[in-house]
């Protein structure tokens, strides 16, 4: 089982209205986290730095997508289960509304960040594939390079190099260009695409968080030098 896998079955579960709250806190769930290799702290690692946000689920939507530590997520989901399972007057507490929604807002951050890993992992894939195609393509340009400095004594006649570099560019560059071209073309005639990019862009940079601690930062500067 992987991190989107195990993401979406408890997702489907927490949001089932009508499960049992046996099957939420029976091993099945800690046999998952375990096989994930996440660790149950008893949420200390996620409370240290997140605060009450470990068991309170008001404080953890307001920190959740500061969370990319799926580690640490995982430490907290697997803590926070052992308690309805272990510690709690009785584990029917664990399908309580805030109770569940703590769960569902922590699930739903795994699965994100799980599609962020596998973005990841792919382009370690293609950065390891371009690694071994890359000796491939310096032996190309010197045998080019080599076949260029060998005299022409066919006038009128395509060089080997250029017939080379035509048979690759009507595979790859051109191909490459005609696209570049129409998507560019595209974009031109549609500005409002690029605006919603930047928009997007922007929002998961947390401009406006950023802008406010700044603001925060100038304001508390301003109080000081008032006092002062």
């Amino acid at each position: 089982m992987n991190l989107k896998e195990f993401s979406q079955k408890w997702l489907g579960k927490f949001q089932d209205p009508n499960v049992n709250y046996i099957e939420l806190v029976d091993h099945y769930f800690a046999d998952d986290c375990e096989a994930l290799g996440f660790i149950m702290d008893c949420g200390n690692s996620f409370s240290m730095r997140y605060g009450k946000a470990v068991s309170n689920v008001n404080e953890l939507i307001k920190v959740i997508d500061e969370v990319n530590d799926i580690k640490l997520l995982g430490s907290a989901l697997y803590s926070q289960w052992r308690y309805y399972n272990h510690w709690a007057y009785t584990g029917a507490e664990i399908v309580e509304p805030e109770n569940r929604e703590w769960f569902l807002v922590a699930l739903r951050r795994m699965e994100k960040l799980s599609d962020m890993s596998t973005v990841g992992v792919k382009i370690g894939d293609f950065a390891r594939l371009l690694l071994i195609l890359l000796p491939f393509g310096v032996l190309l340009v010197m045998l080019i390079k080599m076949l260029y400095l060998r005299p022409n004594n066919k006038y009128g006649q395509e060089t080997i190099p250029l017939t080379v570099f035509k048979c690759i560019a009507k595979f790859t560059y051109q191909p490459i260009k005609r696209v570049v071209i129409t998507y560019w073309t595209f974009l031109q005639e549609n500005k409002k695409i690029l605006d919603l990019w930047l928009v997007i862009w922007l929002m998961n940079l947390n401009l406006m968080s950023i802008i406010q601690v700044q603001i925060g930062l100038v304001w508390k500067e301003l109080i000081l030098r008032i006092r002062t």
